[in-house]
């Protein structure tokens, strides 16, 4: 049994692809397989698909309809024969060391269930982020994950073969925040959830696609709340109130520095401020200048929220 089955859901990523199998192709640690699913893309992508899997004997094919990231990824689940999963988006990119990494850290921690690390986030060039993540030094809790999802992205999650079995796949009827709903069933079932302090994964940042769904990503929020009561999560309504405006705190920021309508910014921190404002404030140098940005962007014409707020 080989060690890591990689899955990679692909969908029209012909211009990032090539650049993201490359890194993993470029892994320290040789022991793995991936499956690639073309998710009905109509691009070049299946033509790069099939010639990295004519060149590369690990590396096995699905294909189906485009239904999505979480069905593509559940498709694969099946034929994994790697004793741990990690998955991999077609427009990030991996650390050479990253599957060694993480090995490493599961033979040392034999009681961790899950691992992620750092990201370094990038527009252009990989080599010069513009941010990296931090690390808590706990395990994630449900709440932790309420809160800030610091896992971030699919690419950075690595868990052993048996949780899989006992959590279930994504949820496929989200389309946002499917990786946080996941982690949080799979905290509240007991699983531990720990990170490493290292960057470990180049996330590709853009201001398009899914991620500027902000009101979709407030929806996938809200399902994973829904999630972990359903599972039992020992969560207050107090503890959920100040999570809430955490996370409408985040959902604020990101809306200037996509340079969405002035409003929009202002109706999320308003919101935040309204549930729990010393939760919205916490880290002032977060919660102080998001709060003061959103409040004056509906003011600002939009060249100048871009200059003032836009990576």
């Amino acid at each position: 049994m080989t060690l890591f089955t990689v899955i990679i859901p692909c969908y029209n990523a012909a211009s990032s692809l090539e650049q993201t199998l490359a890194t993993l192709r470029a892994q320290s640690l040789e022991d793995w397989e991936a499956i690639l699913v073309d998710d009905g893309s109509t691009d070049a992508t299946p033509e790069i698909l099939r010639k990295a899997a004519c060149e590369d004997h690990r590396t096995r094919l699905l294909h189906q309809e485009n239904k999505g990231p979480s069905i593509a990824r559940n498709a694969a689940l099946p034929f994994a024969r790697g004793l741990n999963i990690a998955f991999l988006d077609a427009d990030d990119l991996w650390h050479k060391d990253k599957l060694a990494e993480h090995h490493r850290f599961f033979e040392k921690h034999a009681m961790e269930d899950i691992s992620f690390a750092k990201i370094a986030f990038f527009k252009t060039d990989p080599e010069s982020p513009s941010t990296v993540s931090t690390v808590p030094t706990a395990p994630l809790s449900v709440l932790d994950l309420l809160r800030e999802n610091v896992v971030c992205t699919m690419s950075n999650l690595v868990l052993r073969r048996e949780v899989i079995h006992a959590v279930g796949g994504l949820d496929e009827n989200l389309i946002h925040g499917e990786d946080r709903h996941w982690l949080v069933r799979a905290a509240a079932r007991g699983f531990v959830i720990s990170g490493f302090d290292k960057p470990m994964v180049s996330y590709r940042a853009t201001t398009t696609g899914l991620s500027a769904d902000l009101d979709g990503m407030y929806r996938g929020w809200q399902a994973s709340v829904t999630a972990a009561l359903n599972l039992g999560a020992s969560l207050s309504p107090k503890q959920l109130r100040r999570a809430e405006a955490i996370y409408l705190r985040y959902l604020a920021r990101r809306a200037l520095r996509l340079n969405q309508p002035g409003m929009v910014a202002a109706r999320y921190a308003l919101r935040g401020i309204a549930l729990s404002p010393t939760a919205f404030l916490s880290e002032l140098r977060r919660g102080l200048p998001t709060l003061l940005g959103s409040l004056t962007a509906p003011l600002l014409p939009r060249q100048i929220r871009h200059a003032l707020y836009s990576d």
